[in-house]
């Protein structure tokens, strides 16, 4: 895979990381059970930990 296709491949996983995150935020409201609740932040954790990934691959792809 070339450099343009890695960036767009990364641009593409940082916007939807981007999205997800803002969806679980609004998924936590008060009348979310506490069953649920655990469920959306333990995915609101991984798709933070992929969107930082996201971001420490495009300062790499940069400094080449």
């Amino acid at each position: 895979m070339g450099k343009y296709e890695k960036a767009k491949s990364n641009d593409l996983d940082r916007f939807v990381s981007e999205q997800n995150i803002a969806r679980y935020r609004n998924l936590l409201n008060p009348e979310t059970s506490e069953h649920q609740r655990r469920t959306i932040l333990r995915l609101l954790k991984e798709e933070s930990a992929q969107l930082r990934e996201c971001q420490q691959t495009l300062h790499r792809n940069n400094d080449e």
